[in-house]
């Protein structure tokens, strides 16, 4: 079910107790205009610390007239909150904002009118900023896109073709995040878990909204600080995120080898023979994953691995999507 005209800025947060309370304090000063109705969605994850004590505290305390709701995943990974966060959700536009990010004071309304404005874009991100109060190591400028800081695009306007966007101070609309997350098909990654630094699922967002024709936007308006501990500057830290990101990389590779088979070969071709697979199975019974999978890496040509369960999962959500109403 999509949400209603506005704004939902969905915070996720795992022992955030000590964090929280600067991304809430830069959620109240946003100026938003009194036509735009939003809100904000607190997801505590599994938290030991009392975070969402902490969160009700602050913005009781604060004196912000926009409501604040705190839900519950016990389910731990990011993948998880964010999918209870949506449901949660009132309005259409949702930002993900992690508990660590600070978002500039006109980012709802920079969100709100990009969204209204361009209809096809599925998903738009900003510009992000590195905060931290120890200083950057010598090393930042080369790694700093890893930690998700700095301009994702040249300028203002449509980036589909770079395929993904950082997750921090993301833009989705709920309608569509309600298709493509849900457990009719499985995400390949539950992203953050804990103090585990596994990532992918904002990649794979941003691929499964491109699967579906959606467009990608990037804006200089959308501007947000990052907040980095010191322990996050370290070299084992580093290292460890990069592993986390090598491997998202080589599961993400399937879903940018069947988005770039899309854009060779036309989006109606592939979605009339998507249907021609699915009619050839189904009345025959086929219609497993693994006579699905065949038949379309035989019609597709992608010469994918066959026991491949990356690859299941991607044409299970590709068959879904291509179902004859």
């Amino acid at each position: 079910m999509s949400g209603i005209a506005g704004v939902s800025v969905v915070v996720c947060c795992y022992n955030s107790a000590t964090r929280i309370r600067d991304s809430l304090m830069h959620l109240a000063l946003q100026k938003v205009p009194g036509s735009i109705l939003w809100e904000v969605v607190v997801v505590d994850n599994s938290s030991t610390d009392g975070t969402d004590e902490a969160a009700k505290e602050f913005w009781n305390n604060c004196g912000a007239a926009t409501p604040l709701q705190i839900v519950e995943e016990n389910r731990p990974g990011l993948f998880y909150a964010r999918r209870t966060g949506i449901g949660a959700a009132k309005y259409e536009y949702i930002i993900f904002c992690d508990d660590d990010n600070w978002l500039c004071d006109t980012y709802v309304e920079t969100a709100n009118k990009i969204m209204n404005t361009h209809k096809q874009v599925g998903a738009a991100g900003g510009k992000i900023e590195a905060v931290t109060t120890v200083g950057l190591p010598g090393w930042w400028e080369e790694y700093k896109h890893g930690y998700a800081v700095g301009s994702q695009a040249p300028a203002t306007g449509d980036c589909t073709d770079y395929n993904f966007l950082w997750g921090a101070g993301l833009v989705v609309r709920k309608s569509l995040m309600n298709i493509i997350v849900n457990d009719r098909f499985p995400s390949l990654f539950t992203d953050r878990k804990g103090k585990e630094l596994s990532s992918g699922g904002d990649s794979e967002i941003c691929a499964r909204l491109i699967l579906m024709g959606y467009r990608l936007w990037y804006d200089e308006g959308l501007c947000l600080k990052h907040f980095i501990t010191a322990e996050r500057l370290s070299v084992s830290y580093r290292e460890n995120l990069f592993k986390g990101h090598e491997l998202t990389r080589m599961a993400m590779a399937k879903y940018y080898r069947i988005i770039n088979e899309h854009k060779l070969r036309g989006w109606l071709k592939i979605k009339r023979t998507a249907k021609l697979a699915l009619k050839l199975l189904i009345p025959f019974g086929k219609n497993d994953n693994e006579s699905i999978k065949t038949a379309l890496n035989a019609m597709w040509k992608l010469n994918l691995p066959v026991k491949d369960e990356d690859t299941k999962a991607i044409l299970q959500f590709l068959k879904y999507r291509n179902q004859p109403a």
